[in-house]
Parts: structure tokens; sequence; C-alpha cells
């Protein structure tokens, strides 16, 4: 009878493609929960799942034609995880993806993040979240001014970024130079093997405790705050204004994400303070620093 049913839906979508997406858009999510109840048909699943992504408009997007569009040697399909679309288009974490044109699947059902982690790719792709890990999409390998210019990027910003882990340690496990980030001056992701963000709301919803992870504070190293913020620590390591810079930028990372700063009063008091430093009367304010 399963068989049966989804030999069915495939012919559904390969020949109505219409009413499959309005059968999709109701039902979509009660397929997704068969892809880690129901091993035996999990490649079947795969097939009729659906998504929008980062390219796709309002169109929906399946993972044949996520595959298909994959270019150069790189074997994986990427995926961001969240609960609103609207969120994660404006994710600094998708700046690098779009700059290069690589599609990213967004996957806003709560059931992702269970399926997900036992599904291991899709005809020889890898399924790899967007925020998750270290992050190199270059196609070719990196030439040899390319290597320089990262090497001397991250010897002049290392004080910068020993100085943010060691301010924000409660917060943060770890600060590196970023492959995302093209516009913004910071991001959060997660290790490779860490639980997101919504995977913990789903165990929350559950009633059962989710494991605590501290999260990655990647950095853009070309960005104006980040050069100015290494020029500020070269000039006046103990500085209190550096030090709520650090907070504001973590807490920049996260309102980024759609998440809640850790201490959301704190760094509304810090960035009143900072508004006011800059635009309050008698004051000039600073366009050098903020974008256009």
């Amino acid at each position: 009878l399963t068989r049966r049913i989804l030999s069915a839906l495939e012919e559904m979508r390969a020949t109505e493609p219409q009413s499959y997406r309005t059968f999709w858009k109701e039902f979509g999510r009660v397929l997704k929960e068969g892809l880690f109840l129901d091993g035996k048909n999990r490649e079947k699943l795969l097939e009729l799942c659906l998504f929008k992504s980062s390219i796709s408009g309002d169109e929906w997007v399946s993972l044949e034609e996520a595959a298909s569009r994959v270019t150069g040697d790189r074997k994986e399909i990427f995926y961001l995880l969240g609960e609103e679309r609207s969120v994660l288009e404006k994710s600094p974490v998708l700046e690098a993806f779009r700059s290069r044109g690589i599609e990213v699947l967004f996957m806003t059902d709560p059931v992702d993040e269970i399926w997900l982690q036992g599904v291991d790719g899709y005809r020889g792709f890898r399924l790899r979240d967007a925020a998750k890990g270290e992050l190199d999409l270059e196609n070719g390998p990196v030439d040899q001014a390319g290597r320089k210019e990262r090497e001397e990027a991250e010897k002049h910003l290392r004080p910068l970024m020993d100085y943010l882990k060691n301010r924000l340690s409660s917060s943060i496990r770890e600060v590196r130079l970023s492959g995302r980030l093209t516009d913004s001056p910071a991001c959060l992701v997660q290790d490779e093997r860490d639980p997101s963000p919504q995977f913990a709301k789903v165990l929350a919803s559950l009633g059962r405790e989710a494991p605590q992870a501290l999260r990655i504070l990647e950095i853009n190293p070309v960005h104006p705050i980040v050069k100015g913020m290494a020029e500020m620590l070269d000039e006046a390591p103990a500085s209190p204004v550096l030090e709520a810079y650090a907070e504001l930028l973590h807490g920049i990372a996260a309102l980024a994400e759609g998440s809640l700063p850790q201490d959301a009063p704190g760094f509304s008091r810090k960035l009143v303070a900072f508004l006011g430093e800059r635009v309050g009367p008698g004051k000039e304010s600073r366009k050098d620093i903020l974008p256009e």
C-alpha cells in the first residue's frame, strides 16, 4: 500500500506539478516525517520533497533540481534551518553564497532538523548546513596571493579575535575569520557536531532539555567595524568603549539570525549609549562606520 501511494504521488509530481505543489503545501510535513520513520522508503520520499530556496522566489524546488544546479567539483547541497523564510533570506550566512550564485535550500519545518540527522545525502550529494563548520566556497585552488592575504588578515586580527573570545567567553567558544560574510561584520555559526538552535527549540517543545553548546563568532576581516575595533584594541586595549563594542558586535550577530542577544536588556542599554554618543545634541554622526 505504501509503495502504491508513493508511486501515485511521484506520478502526480511528474504529470501534474501544480496539483502536487498544492498537495505538498498541505501534507509535505507529514511526508517528511517518513524520512526518519520509514528508512525503507527514504530514497523515494526524498524524491518527493519540495523546498523553497535562496533563488527560487515563489517556486518550489526538488532535491533533483537543486543537485542539477551544483557546479564545479563540489558535491554538496546547502541548506539553512530556521523558523521563517523571511528571516533566513536576510541571514548574513547567505552573503557569500549569493555573491557566488550558490543555491541554499530553506528548511523551516520543525521536523527538518530531525530527518536531516538521519539522511546522509542525496544521489551522491552531501546535504550540508550552511551555518555549520568552516566554509570555503572556492571551487578551484586558492592562488598564492589569496592565501597570503588570508594569512596576513589572520595575523593582523589575531589580537582582536583573542580579545573577543576572552570578553565573550560566556557566550561563544571561538572567534575566527569568516568565509561566509561579504557585507555584515559578524555572524554566529555552529560546529559541525553541535545541534542547531532550532533543534534546541524542538526539544524544548517536547519538554526535553536541550544540550547546551556555545556558538562560534565569525568576523568579516574587511568590514570597517572589524578594522576599527582592531585599531582601537591596538591604541587602547583597556577601553570600556571597546568592551561595549564587543558586546554590540555579538548582539548584532544574534539579531541578524533572528535570535535575541543573550543579555537583551544590556544590549539595549549599550545601543542607546552608542547612539547617544553619535547622534545626541551637539554630536557629529559617524557615517563612516555605518553601511550606506
